[in-house]
């Protein structure tokens, strides 16, 4: 018998790792404020967290919590983040798009910003449904069974 790659737990760890990531990259963005003041030569480091945090750790929220709902319980709630996570998942993929080919006129591009709310807004909903789940435990089942 095959070995099951994808399971309850490890989406559910995936969904927290990521979200976890983001609002930890926007608490340490809030804290420290510009980098560059406080550690010289750092522009590659901060090109990687500019990009992780910005548009892939959002893109890959999205997809484990998609992923998530396949395979976890079909409830509303699930089915709501669900629907949630994939506009997130199609905002993100726009937005990546627009900032790697930006309009031909002069403006300011925004992409990166509008990305990277939709991923700290998916992460707080993430959040709260972790918390949800702990506080008021279901009684029928804490844990959803995966399907083969």
């Amino acid at each position: 018998m095959a070995q099951n790659v994808i399971t309850t737990k490890r989406t559910r760890i995936g969904e927290l790792v990521f979200a976890l990531y983001i609002l930890g990259t926007s608490v340490l963005l809030g804290i420290f404020g510009d980098f560059r003041n406080i550690f010289p030569n750092i522009d590659l480091f901060l090109e990687l967290v500019f990009w992780s945090a910005f548009f892939f750790a959002p893109l890959a929220l999205g997809i484990t919590v998609l992923l998530g709902t396949l395979v976890n319980d079909t409830s509303i709630s699930s089915f709501v983040i669900g629907v949630i996570a994939g506009v997130t998942l199609f905002v993100v993929s726009f937005c990546i798009y627009w900032f790697v080919n930006p309009p031909a006129g002069d403006g300011l591009v925004v992409a990166h910003l509008i990305s990277y709310a939709f991923g700290v807004a998916l992460s707080l909903i993430i959040g709260l449904k972790y918390t949800i789940r702990r506080v008021f435990p279901s009684e029928a089942t804490s844990e959803p069974v995966t399907r083969e």
